[in-house]
């Protein structure tokens, strides 16, 4: 079958997708939004990880909610977590098919602050631990956790900078990169492939060629133990 949604997620597992997501993914749905970010891979970068989908509510609003409430029975945070959310916001699950967080996404757009005034990107929620944020950072403001020298030129790349934080912490760092706005997605992708990424980002964009699909990074998240997360953007 010539469908860029299913060569995307079998490039990803390696024709191995996981039940718990060939089940969430509706390959229908997805394939004319699939530049419109709905559906997202983010690889492992660096240490060993299963590969993650970002799946958005994005014309699923319903059945977003009946799957993420599914997976959690009777969890009253999530609730509250969910009902809580500005009504226009982007609703996302991220997982592996075992694990999930769920993000509320584009924040900054609704005015979203933090106790600092600085903008709120995202509220994720997970099972079993605090609600975390992702606050966009100052170019002034320190960037932990990037420990490679080719991390440093992210700098000059432009996008936004942001952090995800719990109570207490900077749980890591990211980079976002904007390309899709910016129109830098052959500067983007050039310095992901000139710093060693995983074989699934070559396999991926190998695949996406006979659909006349280009990848970039849609973002990078630096995180304290030295794993890194690469996020596909398609455009």
């Amino acid at each position: 079958m010539n469908c860029p949604v299913s060569d995307l997620l079998n490039a990803a597992f390696i024709e191995n997708v996981p039940n718990d997501i060939a089940r969430i993914v509706r390959i229908e749905t997805c394939r004319p939004l699939l530049n419109q970010f709905k559906l997202g891979i983010i690889l492992p970068w660096g240490k060993d990880a299963p590969v993650r989908v970002a799946w958005s509510a994005q014309q699923e609003t319903a059945r977003f909610r009946e799957i993420v409430m599914s997976r959690h029975r009777d969890n009253s945070t999530l609730v509250e977590f969910i009902d809580d959310a500005p009504e226009a916001c982007r609703r996302v699950l991220d997982t592996d098919g075992h694990s999930d967080h769920i993000f509320l996404d584009d924040l900054q757009a609704h005015g979203e602050k933090d106790a600092t005034g600085a903008d709120r990107i995202c509220r994720i929620w997970s099972p079993n631990s605090e609600i975390e944020e992702i606050i966009k950072l100052s170019n002034s403001d320190t960037k932990p956790y990037l420990h490679r020298v080719s991390d440093r030129a992210l700098m000059n790349l432009g996008g936004i900078w942001a952090a995800r934080k719990n109570r207490n912490d900077i749980l890591s760092t990211l980079w976002i990169s904007e390309s899709k706005w910016r129109k830098n997605d052959r500067i983007t992708r050039e310095w992901v492939e000139a710093s060693n990424p995983p074989p699934a980002w070559g396999r991926i964009h190998d695949a996406f060629l006979r659909h006349r699909l280009r990848i970039y990074p849609d973002a990078v998240e630096f995180h304290a133990d030295g794993r890194i997360d690469l996020t596909v953007g398609i455009l």
